[in-house]
C-alpha cells in the first residue's frame, strides 16, 4: 500500500468524533486538579510539577487550570519550551514571555555561540499569580535560573522527565526544586491498545528495563504497518502526520520526495529577528512622516508549524517598480536597495500625515550572494522575511563561511581584553600600530579608537554580514523533522525510517514513537546513500 493512502486512512480516524466531543477529567487528573488548586490558594508553595509520560493528558489538565483561573479572575500564564506545544495550549514561549532576545557576543569561538540569549528589564515582565510552563524537560539551569530571579508567585513545570532534555545546558533537577510533585499514568494520546502496548514497552526500553525492542515485531498491519521505501510517494498537502529520521540529511531527503509545491505548512524552528521601525514622538513632522528608530524584536517559533507563502510574483514587481502590494501591505524598496519597508495600508492616516504612526516592519537585505539563495515570503500572513530556498546543510556551510570571516576579529579582540587584564600578555604579532596605543591608551580610549581603524571597521562590516546572514529563514515543510525536533507535537500518525532511527538515543526514539495517536507507519530498506553526510 501507498504511503500517501496509509496517511490518508490515519487522518480520517483521527478526525472522527469521539464521544460527546467533551473533555472530562479522569479520576487522576480530576484529584491532582484539586490538589492544585488547593495548594496554591495555600500561598505556602511556589514550585510545582506535574510530570506525565507522553498522551498522559498534561495538557488537558494544564487547559482545565487555565480555564478555572480566569473564571476565578487569578492571572494565570501558560508557556512553553517549544513552540509547537506553547501553540497548541493557546499560550507563548517561555522565551517570549521573558523577553528573550539574541544579541551579538564577541567571545565567540563557534557559529553557534556568535548569537547568545539576553534577558530583558525584569520590571517589564507581567508576574501573574500563576504561570505554567510545559515540556519543562527541555528548561535548562542558565532559564530557570532566569525564572527563579523573577520570583513568580506559584510556577508549575509540566513535562515528561523521559523525553529530551535541555540543550546546551545542565540539566534542572526537579525533585530538588519542587516543592509538591504529581503525577498522570493514564495514556490517553493513543487510541488503540496496541498502539498503548507499544508505548508502554518503549518507555521500560527507554528506562533500560527493557534490554532490547524490535518495532518490527509490533507490526499488525492495521495501525501499525510496515512499508517498503519503494511505496513513499507525495503526501497529502499540508498533513498533520509527518516522517521522521535521526539525522539531518535523511531529513532533508525525505522532505524533498513527499513533499508537493502547495505545501505551505513548515517547520520553522527558529527565532525569528524582526526589525521595526518604531515612531519616537506623537506628532508627524512639517512633511507629514514620523521620524522612527529601528528596533528589533525576537519572535520565538522552537518546532512551530506556521503557515509559509513565498512570493516570487512579488519580488518581480518589487525589483522592476521599486514598490508593490501583497494583501494589505505595501511594499517599497529603500533608495539604496539595501531593505525594503513593509506598511500595512490598514492603519488609519489622520488628517496632516502622510503616514500612520504604527510601527513599520524593515527587511534588511543581505549579501547579493546570500539573496540569491533566499525567496521573499510572509510567515503567519504578517511577519515578512527571506526564506533559503536550499536545504540546511547548505544553510549551515553558508554561515560558517561567514562566521569564520568574522573570526579573527573576534580573536583579536579576545587577546585585547586580555591584555588589559593582564599586561603581560604576549601581543606581539598585533601590527605595531595597535600595540603601541595597548600601552599608552586605557581600555575605553582604545576602543574608540579602534573602532575607527581599518580593522575595526572591517570587523563591524563583517559582524553585519554574519548577523544578516542569520536574520534568513531555513525552514522544512513540515511533512518530515528530526526526532529531536518532533518532541511537543501530537499527531494522526507518525512515519519511522529505518536508516538513522536507530542511531538515536533511546529518549529521542522515545519521542518520536509517542507522537502517534492513531498509528505507525515503518519504513524498509531506506537507502544508505539518503543518510550520508
Amino acid at each position: 500500500m501507498k504511503l500517501s493512502t496509509l496517511v490518508k486512512k490515519f487522518e480520517k480516524m483521527d478526525e472522527e468524533p469521539q464521544g460527546t466531543g467533551k473533555r472530562v477529567l479522569t479520576k487522576n487528573q480530576a484529584d491532582i486538579f484539586r490538589d492544585i488548586i488547593t495548594t496554591y490558594n495555600s500561598g505556602n508553595v511556589r514550585y510545582t510539577t506535574l510530570q506525565g509520560s507522553a498522551g498522559t493528558g498534561k495538557s488537558v489538565l494544564v487547559k482545565a487550570i487555565k480555564k478555572y483561573a480566569d473564571s476565578n479572575g487569578i492571572s494565570c500564564i501558560i508557556t512553553a519550551s517549544t513552540g509547537k506545544a506553547s501553540s497548541a495550549l493557546n499560550g507563548q514561549t517561555i522565551h517570549s514571555y521573558l523577553g528573550l532576545s539574541m544579541v551579538q557576543n564577541d567571545d565567540a569561538i563557534s557559529k553557534d555561540d556568535a548569537l547568545q540569549l539576553s534577558f530583558q528589564n525584569s520590571d517589564e515582565i507581567k508576574n501573574p499569580s500563576i504561570l505554567i510552563i510545559d515540556e519543562s524537560s527541555m528548561v535548562g539551569k542558565k532559564l530557570f535560573a532566569q525564572i527563579e530571579l523573577m520570583r513568580f508567585k506559584y510556577v508549575l513545570f509540566v513535562g515528561d522527565w523521559e523525553q529530551l532534555p535541555v540543550v546546551k545546558d545542565k540539566v534542572v533537577n526537579w525533585e530538588s526544586i519542587a516543592d509538591r510533585k504529581y503525577q498522570l499514568t493514564q495514556n490517553l494520546r493513543a487510541k488503540d491498545e496496541r498502539l498503548m502496548l507499544l508505548h508502554h514497552d518503549f518507555r521500560e526500553y527507554k528506562q533500560e528495563k527493557r534490554d532490547s525492542l524490535d518495532l518490527m515485531d509490533y507490526v499488525n498491519d492495521d495501525n501499525i504497518v510496515a512499508i517498503d521505501y519503494a511505496d513513499i510517494d507525495i503526501l497529502p498537502t499540508n498533513t498533520k502526520c509527518c516522517m521522521v529520521g535521526y539525522r539531518n540529511r535523511l531529513v532533508e531527503n525525505l522532505t524533498k520526495l513527499v513533499t508537493s509545491d502547495e505545501h505551505t505548512m513548515y517547520n520553522l524552528n527558529i527565532g525569528v529577528v524582526v526589525t521595526w521601525m518604531i515612531s519616537t514622538i506623537d506628532t508627524p513632522n512639517e512633511n507629514g512622516y514620523f521620524p522612527r528608530e529601528f528596533t528589533a524584536q525576537q519572535a520565538f517559533y522552537n518546532g512551530e508549524d506556521v503557515e509559509i507563502i513565498k512570493l516570487g510574483n512579488v519580488v518581480d514587481k518589487l525589483v522592476s517598480d521599486g514598490y508593490t502590494y501583497y494583501n494589505q501591505f505595501k511594499l517599497s524598496l529603500n533608495k539604496k536597495r539595501t531593505g525594503i519597508t513593509i506598511i500595512d495600508t490598514n492603519n488609519e492616516i489622520k488628517y496632516g500625515q502622510r503616514e500612520s504612526i504604527e510601527p513599520k516592519q524593515f527587511l534588511n537585505l543581505p549579501e547579493n550572494d546570500i539573496l540569491e539563495n533566499c525567496t521573499l515570503s510572509i510567515i503567519e500572513g504578517k511577519i515578512f522575511s527571506l526564506m533559503w530556498d536550499r536545504d540546511s546543510e547548505e544553510f549551515n556551510d553558508m554561515l560558517d563561511y561567514y562566521f569564520n570571516e568574522l573570526l579573527p576579529f573576534l580573536s583579536e579582540g579576545r587577546l585585547i581584553n586580555k591584555y588589559y587584564k593582564n599586561r603581560f600578555t604576549d601581543i606581539s604579532h598585533l601590527s605595531y600600530l595597535v600595540q603601541e596605543n595597548l600601552k599608552k591608551m586605557n581600555k575605553k580610549e582604545f576602543q574608540e579608537w579602534y573602532t575607527e581603524t581599518e580593522n575595526g571597521i572591517r570587523k563591524k562590516k563583517a559582524w553585519s554580514i554574519f548577523l544578516t546572514a542569520q536574520r534568513v529563514v531555513s525552514a522544512r515543510p513540515t511533512t518530515s523533522r528530526t526526532l529531536h525536533k518532533s518532541q511537543g507535537i501530537s499527531i494522526p500518525c507518525v512515519i519511522i525510517t529505518d536508516q538513522s532511527f536507530y542511531g538515536a538515543s533511546r529518549a529521542a526514539q522515545y519521542v518520536a514513537i509517542t507522537r502517534s495517536r492513531q498509528g505507525i507507519i515503518l519504513v524498509n530498506n531506506t537507502p544508505k546513500s539518503l543518510v550520508q553526510e
